[in-house]
């Protein structure tokens, strides 16, 4: 079992004890989904005790914590607050992972990185498999992660890829950037451009309208907002004609 030192800082109003309606202001280093335990004490002994309570708990999400920081080259530094790592299991795609910090034994959500062409074959693993009947508590965290994506190692470190030299390639043969076929630039209702002068990455409407709406975007004014997924530059797309939205 992995020992830490885990410490709260309090602030204490000139006024207290004589007034105790508002809760404690602190500081911790612990995940966001267990401060709320803390939000309406409003006595030092109380919020201390809910401390200790919490940390005990926590016990075996350090313990996950530990072991990916040791052993899976995450990208990137990480405190006992943070939930989401970053693993390269490419030398150009790493997954984000997500554990949580209540279930760390559990699997976790996976979020691919990376260029559409490099992701495509793990994301192609992901949508035939069920992670979930993969990932197995007798074995390490690694292992689980290589046995998901199927791959025999994690890289050491990650390259990002220069995005310029393939957008160039697919709008050479005017394609879509996600679904790499081709499109009718000359019906530009049917088309998106980023305005990234560096990008100028080709969408077919549907694909990014589809790709916004995965990514959370939610319509507003008949349009969608969210980031290019070539450049991540600022993206906003009119819904004006088409019929997009599922219901």
């Amino acid at each position: 079992m992995c020992k830490h030192n885990h410490f709260i800082k309090i602030f204490i109003p000139d006024e207290y004890p004589m007034v105790k309606k508002q809760p404690l202001c602190f500081e911790t280093l612990v995940p966001s989904v267990s401060l709320n335990l803390f939000l309406k004490i409003n006595t030092i002994t109380n919020l201390f005790e809910m401390f200790k309570n919490v940390i005990n708990e926590l016990n075996n999400f350090w313990n996950v914590y530990n072991e990916i920081i040791t052993t899976c080259n995450t990208i990137g530094s990480y405190t006992f607050k943070d939930v989401n790592y970053k693993i390269p299991i490419d030398s150009h795609v790493y997954v984000e992972v997500e554990v949580d910090p209540l279930n760390p034994l559990n699997c976790p959500k996976f979020n691919l990185h990376g260029l559409p062409a490099s992701i495509e074959k793990f994301q192609e693993r992901l949508n035939e498999i069920n992670p979930c009947l993969i990932w197995s508590t007798e074995n390490s965290f690694k292992e689980n992660i290589l046995n998901v994506f199927q791959v025999t190692t994690l890289q050491l470190q990650y390259e990002e890829e220069n995005p310029e030299h393939y957008i160039a390639n697919q709008n050479d043969l005017n394609c879509c950037c996600i679904c790499y076929d081709q499109l009718d630039t000359a019906i530009k209702k049917q088309t998106k451009l980023c305005i990234n002068e560096k990008c100028d990455a080709l969408y077919h409407m549907s694909c990014i309208c589809e790709w916004l709406l995965n990514s959370g975007s939610t319509p507003m004014f008949e349009h969608l907002q969210g980031k290019c997924p070539q450049c991540e530059e600022d993206m906003l797309v009119a819904l004006e004609n088409f019929d997009l939205i599922k219901t």
